[in-house]
């Protein structure tokens, strides 16, 4: 079994793929690679695009395009939900109807839209479809910081130190930072891309941060080491960075 792109390739005859149809339920650079991975294991791709993106390249490799926002005739309360075209993508029932509509047999999320999302991954499972990605109650887990570390640990992987589960108030926060050691990072245990990190570097920071970081992420949080050796020096920078943002 090989690694290729952002697919799988196997030393199989293609005829294999023959029956398969494949849906890639994102656009640009990600899905182009993906749409180039199918055509090489000779697998049918179907594309789906937004009026402005009616020229990208994603749209004219796949065998197949699909608009998302359709006709006036066609409208309705479903397809008015996605006419806003930055939310064309993530507009889980539209997409698992033209998949239904085109008998797709594969959906690949590509990342960012969907991919994370446990309710649509759970619907086109259900629907009969094989989902490119990791297990719905995968995403689940992993997206909860606090249990993707207790998988982490009970698999044996490393893990950088941190407080054990989630920190239900101040007192917990300060006890948790005071056996990891400063600096440390505060973190929302819930969303990503930076959403509720703060780098504290003493204890009155911590005490300051604590509750506003709580309040504006909505969810418990949980402290991790910022400086232990397991911890490579781009990760510092990139917590940095997103902390300060």
């Amino acid at each position: 079994m090989h690694l290729v792109s952002f697919g799988i390739f196997w030393s199989a005859p293609l005829a294999m793929f023959k029956r398969e149809k494949l849906l890639v339920a994102n656009r640009g650079e990600i899905a182009v690679r993906i749409i180039r991975t199918a055509k090489e294991l000779g697998i049918r791709t179907i594309a789906i695009y937004t009026p402005s993106d009616a020229l990208s390249l994603h749209v004219s490799l796949a065998d197949k395009a699909v608009p998302l926002v359709r006709s006036a005739v066609e409208s309705s309360a479903e397809v008015e939900s996605v006419e806003v075209e930055s939310r064309a993508y993530l507009a889980g029932q539209r997409i698992l109807s033209i998949c239904l509509d085109n008998e797709v047999t594969m959906l690949h999320p590509g990342y960012g839209f969907l991919s994370e999302n446990v309710e649509f991954s759970s619907l086109i499972v259900n629907s009969g479809i094989t989902w490119l990605g990791p297990r719905p109650e995968l995403i689940q887990r992993m997206g909860l910081k606090h249990e993707a570390r207790a998988a982490a640990a009970q698999a044996s992987i490393p893990i950088v130190p941190g407080s054990n589960g989630v920190l239900v108030n101040i007192s917990d926060a300060l006890e948790s930072a005071k056996q990891v050691g400063y600096p440390v990072i505060l973190k929302a245990t819930a969303g990503g891309g930076g959403l509720g990190m703060v780098v504290c570097n003493d204890e009155k920071v911590l005490q300051e941060r604590f509750l506003a970081t709580q309040a504006s992420a909505k969810v418990p949080c949980l402290i991790l080491s910022l400086l232990h050796p397991q911890t490579n020096v781009s990760i510092h920078r990139l917590f940095l960075a997103q902390a300060a943002s």
